[in-house]
């Protein structure tokens, strides 16, 4: 039987499986899955880590994305709000942003560096990701490799499940 790739010493997991999401809650969101129990729908539990290695996966994959920018040349642009951003900051995005929906087409994204949300809107989610895609990317631009690409569950306004990934410590 394969569990999956060993998440490397520099991989910090938060996840929160007890009870939350083992229970026969339901979705009250407006998808498709509203009737179905959470626990089922999302298949975690402490003995099925497989989701959780799917989205450690994902987060692997985004830092080596920034890796890859981080190593070369890249444009720097300026955000509404002055903050930096960068050509790693939107691709990490969009292979967060891919993979996740592939895996939970039905979980609403809030993502940094993804479309802006009216909060009446997200008000009425009762789960979505939430995700930064390159956190610290002063630091990132500074090249002191002091950056994580951060992925988030949450439910009613509560994390119930974190991946933090430092890339750069690889």
């Amino acid at each position: 039987m394969t569990t999956g790739p060993k998440p490397p010493s520099h991989f910090s997991l938060a996840a929160s499986i007890p009870e939350v999401l083992t229970v026969s809650e339901t979705i009250s969101a407006k998808s498709s899955l509203a009737d179905k129990p959470f626990s089922k729908w999302y298949n975690l539990s402490p003995t099925n880590t497989k989701p959780i290695i799917k989205i450690n996966n994902i987060a692997y994959q985004a830092g080596d994305e920034i890796l890859r920018i981080y190593n070369s040349n890249f444009h720097i642009e300026t955000k509404e709000d002055n903050s930096p951003l960068t050509t790693a900051d939107k691709n990490s995005h969009l292979i967060i942003e891919k993979g996740l929906k592939a895996l939970f087409p039905d979980i609403p994204i809030l993502s940094e560096e993804g479309i802006n949300i009216n909060y009446s809107e997200r008000s009425n989610w009762d789960y979505f990701w939430l995700i930064d895609p390159l956190d610290g990317t002063k630091e990132f631009i500074k090249k002191n490799g002091e950056f994580t690409v951060n992925i988030a569950l949450i439910k009613k306004g509560v994390s119930i499940f974190g991946s933090v990934y430092a890339p750069y410590l690889k």
